[in-house]
């Protein structure tokens, strides 16, 4: 039967093992011939984890911009005499989450700005001091302990005076002031010794810890460090005073400087080192005060050491009880000198072990990984032929691997095989010769041994491993195309021409508007349902639009670059796709309509009716009757219409990837059916604001030549690249770089390289890099992930096609730890059917350890840069060349 065990080896030299197992163990002994035999599924793969103990050197550089944010706020800020407000002596602070659904206990309210230019009326709760906050009431500041989102909104009174607001919706400038923005995080429970002269912090502007005002290199006289200029350093020992540090919380704190990276003509350094006017602008970073999206000036740069008792295996999923735990070769017990996480695979020491810096700290372990082979098994025999006590011989054989995967691994994830072969004997001579030997004082015993081991790192086909399928290039924001998610939309703020209609299916448009679905879309071969847009212009009217919430809270779009849409349509209509923020009053009525008569939140008897849609200079309709949903114009639940802020794109021709005349695949997608991707700007000012802040999505049409037409859309998505595009120069119209994924699906004209053993319903996939220089230039898309392993391997291939447009360009693919530290090769763009570049890794290896960083080999052009090692490979890196436009 099958059982926990350990199968252990210790009387032989080459061969020692000691393993956690769960398998069958047999032995057996016939006259002089012994057997052992084990056949067993191992709990874990081994590994051992060593590292000196002691302390830890960390390095850290905080950007002047990365201040705790949206936590501390001075009520005060816009007071002219501060002194006068001072100490406050009583308090109220309201909150508006902005959150409909939870407003039982609510008041409204309405509350204006300072200066009286804003104003709001929301749902405020009174928050309890001490669990929501604390105040300092000497100095006037605030401080919460719950988070504070970036809709939600804060008025405060002071000593029983009216409610000022210091935080509204929308994060605009005039409100910034309000937010204390001099205090930065040192990281978690940080353990720094401010006494230890290794202990250092410095304010750094490119790379200089001091204002160097002739630009010279040199740091002279009148030269300050930027500690003394912002006031950290107040007795000039070119150390931050401790008094700024909070080691309880964590924080660098300026204290009373509230705006600490802005020098004005009247402060004390200013005078003392008579900065012109030009320099304190230089030296000033204003924006991070009055802006909510500022740029960097400085980084706060932390060096420091600090004893370490955690330390992760760097492995999770630990084989429960398989660890063995060594201080200086001292074995340690679970429980009273360490504990063990095995999920995660951490390991806190307890109490005084006495670690310093020449501490070794040696754990050794199992573990079963979630991915890879799978886990291993391990069969071994053992025979012995012991005829007398004076002399025996043995064998060993013992084989271990992990199943060959059914698909290609990566290289983090190989199985691996190991096979050994022993021999032993030990013979007693004075034995064998009947004490002849110690009766001349003589011993002697005699131990030989011979042993072979094989080991192969990867049992894949040819030790292959997939370095990249390169099918991961986009992440998908999808949205629903559900019917019902959408409904009528509110009216862009630049048309003021009268709405068409959108028809649902077989209703009339008085009792129910659309759109809805329909089990149709563009896929062959997949049941999926479309939004359908059915819209009516013969009244006169020339446009109509829906709209659909993305996120109740502002969702960051970032990083994202195009906008995808599957859509088919017969006439020419043009199409617009709003992003952002949108008012919510579809009808323009004013009022927040809501089927929520009686306003208790819920659905109730004789609601279920759809709110009434009446428009001035519109055809009435219903929205949402009759489908067992709380329909209501307040879309985001924020208990308000809300305003537009929102950015337009367009479905124009120039951006349809895939026409109705395109070459396709007709066994996949169905006939009329185009594919629009169109790329979300990198360089426009209003979409870089309304990017971090989209909540809804619009589609409007308007009147081309046709009074009434179907619309179907099968797919919406927001697209972000997951390689990250670097261009020196500034992306235009004229000199861009463009990343994105294209399949065999899609893209009927798109054929993988040929020896890909691939099966009819594989969508293979390819990244493709579109480019267009106005100039000589290099461009590059670049991927990171964790730490990867090639040295064991041989080659690397990929394959690279090309339209050969530009021969004179070339294309170079590079992989290494970062941007300072890889190995590139170049292949120039002459081609225009599938190459394979192979890389040769061995040959690498060989070149840069003869001190070479540059070289040809096997038609591919070879650099590297730093100290490139196949051991740490962190990144993947693919660009063009080009010599010309």
């Amino acid at each position: 039967t099958e059982a926990n065990t350990t199968f252990s080896l210790t009387n032989t030299e080459f061969i020692a093992l000691n393993k956690s197992l769960f398998g069958i163990g047999a032995y057996a002994q016939f006259r002089d011939f012994k057997f052992t035999f084990v056949g067993s599924r191992e709990k874990g793969f081994s590994a051992v984890y060593e590292v000196k103990g002691g302390q830890t050197q960390t390095i850290d550089d905080i950007l002047d911009t990365n201040f705790r944010g949206r936590e501390y706020y001075d009520p005060l800020a816009y007071r002219t005499n501060r002194s006068d407000s001072l100490p406050i002596t009583s308090e109220k602070i309201y909150l508006d989450d902005r959150d409909a659904s939870n407003n039982n206990n609510a008041d409204t309210m309405t509350v204006f700005s300072e200066n009286g230019d804003d104003s709001y009326t929301g749902r405020f709760d009174t928050l309890d001091a001490g669990v929501y906050y604390t105040i300092d009431y000497n100095k006037g500041i605030i401080t919460f302990k719950r988070v504070i989102n970036t809709n939600f909104v804060i008025a405060v009174s002071l000593d029983g005076g009216l409610p000022i607001m210091i935080k509204d919706k929308d994060d605009k400038d005039y409100f910034a002031a309000y937010e204390l923005k001099n205090r930065y995080s040192l990281g978690y429970k940080v353990n720094i010794d401010l006494d230890d002269e290794d202990f250092l912090l410095e304010i750094r502007k490119s790379g200089k810890s001091y204002f160097d005002r002739n630009n010279d290199g040199d740091k002279d006289s009148n030269e300050p460090t930027y500690l003394v200029i912002f006031g950290l350093d107040l007795d000039r020992n070119n150390r931050i005073d401790p008094a700024f540090i909070d080691l309880d919380l964590s924080l660098l704190n300026f204290l009373d400087d509230t705006q600490p990276f802005v020098v004005a003509p009247s402060d004390p350094i200013s005078i003392e080192f008579g900065f012109t006017a030009a320099e304190i602008a230089t030296l000033s970073n204003p924006d991070l005060y009055v802006q909510t999206s500022p740029s960097s000036k400085y980084t706060i740069h932390l060096e420091y050491k600090s004893e370490v008792k955690a330390y992760t295996l760097g492995q999770i999923n630990i084989v429960s009880n398989s660890e063995e735990v060594y201080l200086d070769g001292k074995k340690k017990r679970k429980g009273v000198d360490y504990f063990i996480d095995y999920e995660t695979g951490f390991v806190t020491f307890i109490g005084d072990q006495g670690i310093d810096e020449e501490t070794e700290i040696k754990i050794t372990y199992e573990y079963s990984p979630f991915i890879g082979g799978g886990l291993k098994t391990l069969a071994g025999l053992r025979g012995e032929f012991e005829p007398n006590k004076y002399f025996s011989l043995g064998s060993t054989c013992i084989w271990e691997g992990a199943p060959k995967p059914g698909e290609i691994p990566k290289p983090g994830e190989r199985s691996e095989e190991l096979a050994l072969l022993g021999l032993d004997t030990n013979i007693n001579l004075d034995g064998l010769f009947k004490g002849w030997l110690s009766s001349k004082e003589i011993s002697a015993n005699v131990h030989a041994e011979i042993a072979h081991s094989y080991f192969n790192p990867n049992n894949f086909e040819d030790g292959k491993a997939l370095v990249d399928d390169l099918e991961a290039a986009w992440s998908t924001s999808s949205i629903s195309l559900d019917e019902e998610s959408w409904s009528l939309s509110s009216n862009p703020d630049d048309l003021t021409d009268s709405r068409g209609k959108i028809l649902y299916s077989q209703e009339n448009y008085s009792k129910k508007a659309g759109p809805y679905n329909e089990e149709i879309n563009h896929l062959k071969d997949e049941d999926r349902e479309s939004l359908v847009l059915k819209y009516d212009f013969s009244n006169g009217s020339n446009w109509a639009g829906v709209m659909d919430l993305i996120s109740t809270t502002p969702k960051d779009f970032s990083k994202a670059s195009y906008l995808k849409i599957w859509i088919k349509k017969e006439n020419e209509e043009k199409i617009f796709i709003d992003l952002g923020q949108m008012n919510e009053d579809r009808d323009g009525d004013g009022v927040l309509d809501s089927e929520d008569l009686d306003g208790d939140g819920l659905l109730g008897d004789n609601e279920d009716i759809g709110w009434f849609f009446n428009e001035t200079g519109s055809d009435t309709s219903r929205v949402g009757p009759e489908n067992n949903r709380l329909d209501k114009e307040d879309l985001d639940g924020d208990g308000e219409l809300g305003s537009d802020d929102y950015f337009t794109l367009e479905l124009s021709d120039t951006f349809c990837e895939i026409p109705s005349g395109h070459p396709r695949n007709t066994d996949k997608i169905n006939e009329g059916w185009k594919m629009y991707l169109v790329p979300l700007p990198l360089d426009d000012v209003s979409w870089e604001e309304i990017k971090k802040r989209v909540k809804h999505i619009r589609i409007r049409l308007e009147k081309g030549n046709a009074e009434s037409a179907t619309i179907y859309i099968s797919e919406l998505a927001i697209i972000s690249n997951n390689w990250e595009i670097s261009l020196p120069q500034n992306i235009s119209d004229t000199h861009y770089l463009q990343v994105c994924s294209i399949n065999r699906e899609e893209y009927g004209d798109y054929t993988p390289p040929s020896d890909l053993s691939l099966d009819e319903d594989d969508n293979e996939k390819s990244l493709r890099l579109r480019y267009k220089f106005d100039a000589p230039d290099t461009g590059a898309a670049t991927y990171t992930f964790s730490q990867l392993d090639y040295s064991n391997y041989k080659t690397l291939k990929l394959y690279v096609h090309s339209d050969a447009q530009h021969s004179s360009d070339t294309f170079f693919f590079q992989f290494g730890a970062d941007e300072n530290t890889y190995l590139r090769v170049y292949k120039p763009l002459d081609f225009s059917t599938w190459q394979t570049m192979t890389i040769d890794l061995e040959e690498a290896r060989t070149k840069i350890s003869e001190g070479k960083d540059s070289f040809d080999f096997g038609g591919l052009h070879y650099e590297s840069k730093g100290s490139f090692r196949l051991t740490n490979i962190k990144e993947l890196r693919a660009g063009v060349l080009t010599q010309g436009a």
